[in-house]
């Protein structure tokens, strides 16, 4: 029978990635010409630039519009903020700024006009030598003789929205706008974690990372290493939701990617109906994982770490120039891990991991930078058992619901996973910028699971199982191409951004099913080998969407921001059984948008108010052969963040009306079909505060209220609370490191997490209780004790302190969490 993934893989170059092949082609040849003609362009610029330098000024330094907060202060302070602030170098004589006093200076402009008002009446002249550095002198002070001082080099350390941050506390962010954008003008809820917050708790997975992350639910089915398991404001979001680098990881049954949390410098939390930037995803937000990228500094950095389930690991991270001018700037980032599964000693948890990256910037106005990942994981996961064994005598009950009973052999879960891609960068002028981000990803798929049964023959201490064999790839090709636009109106400030983007999705699956030994409950003996079995299932599935969009971020004066947004899409998708040879097509069309506005106070108080969709298509018909429509989102928010001057904190409070439309509910004149008149709401509020405090204190504190009903249905779920929804969930991390004295580098770290009870049936008439706990953290800086050991970090994190067992249920499944986990790490960086 040909219908194997394996047999089928010589013919799927033409068969599965045809489509992919001409969009990359499409795709790179765009990129290529386009950065041919930005280095034709940066080419012929040093004429114009040396011009416009004789009348004090390059073109280049005028074209970004930022906003300066800029208070009166002695001159030689005001032009290190400036700096800052503008992201230049500043240079000028020890003498020149002697008495001098600057002028306060705040509001949105480019950083030409910013240093003008600033140095208004100080007599102090200015004259750009590069696009990067301003030089200033003042007639008659700062002779030929004056030493200059050293350059204010902050190019580097100013925040945005894809670079890393310092401390727990991020101000700017890509994921609400596609745009760098301040989050305090974003109208919509965003939650970022840090790569210092992911560093300081110790996070292994995605999962752990965005534990104290307020709306989000994590681990619905308890431990499981194969997927980041995520639900946001009551619905799903790792399956249309998982987002790397503002492009889609998507999932397809058990073929979905995983993410190495070592490789990245931030994760964006999105909440609420995103389509109309990101096309079809769940109503309750988007995760967008941002990759590590090159930076413009030499850094190298060694990591070893043994912990708990006999884990060792090893990691690595450095970057920086490769070339004097600083055009091509690299980075390595990798680990490797060996050990047990957490709940069961004799399956692993292994993965190699390899993030290589690249950047060329030929000129200042042009990028291009390669980012590739290659994953090799073998684990499992073999956590769920029967809520309710009727006629079981409770010994052997106890024993199924706490004893691996599989076949270590035969079980796994291996996953090969590469990807590929670029995000290229060109300013034409200082109102257009062009940007296109691409990605080509693949998984292969072999997952092995033994089944027990539930027979008679439990009673006498047997289990009969089954052996089951998945195997899966999906291939994706994701490209976004959009084309900004910066500049003015009467009053008004615009950035206008208009994007196409397009994702081809080539899926299949062999699913295999045989009997396999049976094994004796009270006295297992491990060891049996037994063949793959018949196959009982063959698919394959071409996904196709298009999404042509458009937002405007409007700025009235330094306060009001106007926030719209539309976008219609296209979903194509063609599904066959491969054992029944039937086809079954499917198109969808959709259009959305979404409004905000926000205030903007001059104490760093912004309220905001928005509307938001989201579509999401759905497989199947009706009795009546009807296929079903898309489902649809809506949100109402509004809320206020908080930013204070002078004190590195953020501040969230936000409250949401969420409804979900045309959801599937049993049809009632064929209870063996659905209809699509179901619907499901939610709302509450969610308060989230991240400060670093300063003296060596870093917190993060969320409190979440979630009221999910379903509103609308057929059957005895009318009125119920949906399944892995939570009415409280509740978390606070403070970590504090002495800064000074004799424990000065010694620092300690812990965090309390609640989760509420959860339902675990449709008809809530079986519930999960509520559970709460404790994470903690010892660390201490070596080189303060011992010089020889700068930079060197020993660190040990403690996740489930209490080694509390929590398990959760649901539709007559458990599934098992973690106990307490120890992790030791030494990080040196040089």
């Amino acid at each position: 029978m040909k219908t194997g993934v394996r047999r089928r893989r010589a013919n799927r170059g033409k068969l599965d990635i045809r489509g992919c092949r001409g969009l990359a082609v499409s795709s790179w040849s765009t990129a290529l010409l386009l950065l041919a003609a930005g280095t034709a362009m940066a080419q012929q610029k040093p004429d114009s630039q040396e011009q416009a330098a004789g009348d004090g000024r390059v073109l280049v330094a005028q074209a970004d519009m930022r906003t300066f907060n800029l208070p009166s202060l002695p001159l030689a302070e005001a032009l290190t903020l400036f700096g800052q602030q503008a992201g230049l170098q500043v240079t000028f004589s020890a003498a020149m700024d002697r008495g001098l006093q600057s002028r306060a200076v705040s509001g949105t402009m480019t950083p030409e006009n910013a240093l003008r008002s600033l140095l208004s009446g100080t007599g102090v002249v200015y004259r750009f030598t590069d696009n990067r550095t301003v030089a200033l002198s003042r007639p008659g002070v700062g002779l030929p003789g004056d030493n200059l001082l050293d350059p204010v080099r902050v190019s580097d350390q100013r925040e945005t929205g894809k670079g890393p941050v310092r401390g727990y506390v991020a101000s700017r962010s890509t994921a609400g706008t596609k745009t760098d954008t301040p989050i305090i003008e974003t109208p919509q809820a965003i939650s970022v974690v840090t790569r210092d917050q992911m560093d300081a708790r110790g996070v292994q997975t995605v999962t752990e990372a965005l534990r104290y992350t307020p709306g989000v639910f994590t681990q619905p089915f308890g431990t499981d290493r194969r997927y980041d398991q995520v639900y946001i404001r009551g619905f799903v979001a790792n399956a249309t939701g998982d987002y790397r680098d503002g492009l889609r990881q998507p999932t397809i049954t058990f073929a979905g990617f995983g993410t190495e949390p070592y490789g990245l410098e931030r994760i964006e939390i999105l909440k609420g109906p995103s389509s109309v930037l990101y096309g079809q995803t769940q109503p309750g937000g988007i995760v967008n994982r941002v990759s590590k990228r090159p930076t413009t500094e030499w850094f190298n950095e060694v990591q070893a770490g043994v912990g708990t389930f006999g884990r060792s690991q090893a990691a690595f991270d450095f970057g920086g120039p490769i070339d004097k001018e600083g055009q091509f700037l690299v980075r390595m980032t990798g680990l490797a891990r060996q050990g047990d599964h957490p709940l069961f000693p004799r399956l692993p948890d292994d993965r190699i991991y390899l993030a290589p990256a690249l950047t060329w910037r030929p000129s200042s106005d042009t990028s291009l930078t390669l980012l590739a990942t290659f994953q090799k994981d073998n684990t499992f996961t073999f956590n769920n058992y029967t809520q309710t064994l009727t006629g079981v005598p409770a010994n052997i009950a106890s024993i199924l619901q706490s004893t691996y009973l599989g076949e270590p052999k035969w079980d796994r879960f291996q996953r090969d996973q590469v990807t590929v891609g670029y995000e290229f960068e060109h300013r034409f002028n200082d109102v257009f910028t062009f940007r296109q981000n691409a990605r080509y990803g693949h998984i292969d798929i072999d997952f092995r699971q033994t089944e027990g049964s539930i027979t008679t023959s439990l009673a006498r201490g047997l289990l009969q199982r089954n052996a089951r064999n998945w195997r899966e790839e999906l291939t994706l090709w994701v490209v976004d191409s959009q084309v900004q636009a910066k500049f003015a109106t009467g009053g008004l400030t615009h950035t206008l951004l208009a994007g196409f983007d397009l994702q081809n999705i080539q899926w299949e699956q062999v699913n295999r099913l045989g009997p396999a030994t049976p094994i004796s409950i009270i006295t297992p003996a491990f060891g049996q080998s037994f063949s793959q079995g018949r196959i009982v299932a063959s698919s394959k599935q071409s996904i196709r969407q298009y999404g042509l969009y458009a937002q405007d971020q409007i700025k009235l004066g330094e306060q009001w921001v106007l926030t719209l947004g539309g976008r219609f899409d296209w979903a194509n998708s063609d599904t066959t059984n491969r054992l029944t040879r039937s086809r079954t097509p499917k198109s969808d069309s959709a259009f959305s948008w979404r409004a905000g506005l926000t205030y903007l106070s001059d104490i760093g108080l912004a309220p905001y108010v928005s509307y938001s969709e989201s579509f999401n298509p759905t497989a199947g018909t009706t009795a009546a052969g009807a296929p079903f429509e898309p489902t649809r989102g809506r949100q109402y928010e509004v809320g206020v963040k908080y930013q204070p001057k002078g004190f590195k904190s953020f501040f969230t409070a936000s409250l949401f009306h969420l409804t979900q439309r045309n959801a599937l509910t049993p049809d009632p004149a064929n209870v063996s079909f659905n209809v699509q008149t179901g619907e499901i709401r939610s709302r509450g509020i969610e308060l989230e505060g991240v400060a670093s405090l300063g003296l060596g204190l870093n917190l993060i504190a969320s409190y979440t209220y979630a009221d999910v009903e379903v509103m609308r249905s057929n059957g005895a779920d009318r009125g119920k609370r949906p399944l892995f929804s939570p009415r409280h969930l509740a978390s606070a991390w403070l970590d504090y490191t002495q800064p000074e004295g004799p424990f000065a580098g010694f620092g300690l770290g812990a965090g309390v997490r609640y989760v509420g009870k959860t339902y675990a049936n449709t008809t809530n008439t079986l519930k999960n209780e509520a559970t709460t706990l404790l994470d903690a953290t010892v660390h201490y800086d070596l080189g303060t004790a011992f010089p020889g050991l700068k930079n060197a970090r020993l660190a040990v994190n403690f996740s489930n302190l209490l080694d509390k067992k929590y398990i959760i249920c649901s539709t007559g499944s458990c599934y098992r969490t973690e106990g307490r986990t120890i992790l030791g790490t030494l990080t040196v960086r040089w």
